[in-house]
């Protein structure tokens, strides 16, 4: 008798638990934002490592638009600016000096 009051104390926190998260992705649907701050790329770091950290909500939508925007390939020494929602868009802009200048517009 105990252990069967012990299972299902466990299934229900177990069902609660599982519940908690579907009802978290049903209402980040496809939405994201991320901090604002611009990261210097460093040897072996990737694009999902900065999604992880910095971002919240849908991660695969955050990490597709990065990867849209700067390339599938992360290079180290470049600066990194991650858009802050998934209503904004990053733009770059190349100065006559050659420097590279990212802004974001959103909706």
């Amino acid at each position: 008798m105990n252990n069967q009051r012990i299972a299902r104390g466990v299934i229900g926190i177990l069902f609660a638990i599982v519940g908690g998260f579907a009802i978290k992705m049903w209402a980040n649907g496809d939405s994201y934002s991320c901090d604002k701050m611009p990261i210097v790329a460093k040897e072996g770091d990737d694009y999902w490592g900065y999604v992880e950290q910095y971002c919240d909500g849908n991660k695969q939508n955050a990490s597709d638009d990065i990867v849209d925007f700067y390339g599938p390939i992360l290079m180290p020494g470049r600066l990194i600016h991650l858009p802050s929602s998934d209503k904004c868009e990053l733009s770059l802009w190349v100065a006559d000096d050659g420097q590279e200048y990212v802004y974001e517009t959103c909706e």
